[in-house]
């Protein structure tokens, strides 16, 4: 039953979005903290928030393809050409 609830509600994949985000929110903080970024600072900021913008891409993407229903989970891939 347990693993029913951890893949039916998806609970892993939220709660690894939602420690990404507050770590990402986190270096924000701290990076407008800061009196005068440097340049090496700037670029720990540009990596942190292309990586959370890629993470957020993915699972999104994979959300919209997902279905679930009450035996399986059923992916849909469709490609335009």
């Amino acid at each position: 039953m347990a693993h029913t609830i951890l893949d039916d509600w998806k609970i892993l994949p939220r709660l690894m979005m939602l420690v990404t985000t507050i770590m990402y929110i986190r270096c924000l903080e701290w990076a407008m903290s800061q009196p005068d970024l440097s340049v090496s600072q700037a670029g720990l900021i540009s990596v942190v928030t292309g990586a959370f913008t890629g993470a957020f891409g993915i699972w999104m993407g994979k959300e919209s393809t997902t279905t679930v229903t009450s035996n399986k989970i059923v992916h849909t891939e469709s490609y335009d050409k």
